[in-house]
């Protein structure tokens, strides 16, 4: 398997245009610019395309940074979007739109006193914004311990409210891995 990078197609940084114009308007009003990098490992005898991005160790259907102060003087955008290859192939439309404001999500711009904070060169200061929740855990200590994991705990409180986003019952938790 060989990584390779390019410059995402033409279609896919429309889109990008698109939901950042649509659902991010700090991020439009301040003329933000995003670079979209694809990313895939290929197998050089078969030409198959396999997943190829990580985060935090994790395989990751798209990551966004910001870029350093000095490579944007470079040229370089204010952001950089990556995106798996594969698995962007393997999502519809509706999927590849969700994904990419996920990604934008992440960016908001710093401001001070309302007024937006801007660097060195006149662009606008960004700061990654965290997941509005974050899971992780292990079945087997799920399992072991139960109310008293953190891993329990954590996927109770994603329910407490209602059912937002799953269509699961606190019951059904305790059949998970079984």
């Amino acid at each position: 398997m060989s990584k390779t990078f390019e410059q995402a197609d033409d279609k896919t940084k429309r889109l990008v245009t698109q939901v950042r114009n649509e659902h991010h308007p700090g991020l439009r009003d301040n003329a933000l610019t995003i670079d979209v990098l694809m990313v895939a490992d290929i197998d050089e005898e078969s030409g198959e395309v396999s997943p190829a991005l990580k985060a935090h160790g994790y395989p990751a259907a798209a990551t966004i940074a910001i870029v350093p102060l000095n490579r944007r003087a470079l040229g370089q955008a204010d952001a950089l979007l990556t995106i798996d290859t594969a698995t962007w192939q393997g999502l519809g439309a509706a999927e590849q739109t969700a994904l990419v404001d996920h990604e934008l999500t992440h960016l908001q711009i710093k401001r001070r006193d309302n007024a937006v904070v801007r660097d060195d060169l006149g662009r606008p200061k960004l700061a990654m914004r965290l997941h509005d929740w974050q899971l992780g855990g292990f079945v087997d200590v799920a399992r072991r311990h139960g109310e008293s994991a953190i891993e329990v705990r954590a996927a109770r409180a994603c329910t407490s409210k209602g059912q937002y986003f799953w269509d699961f019952g606190p019951s059904k938790l305790r059949a998970v891995g079984s």
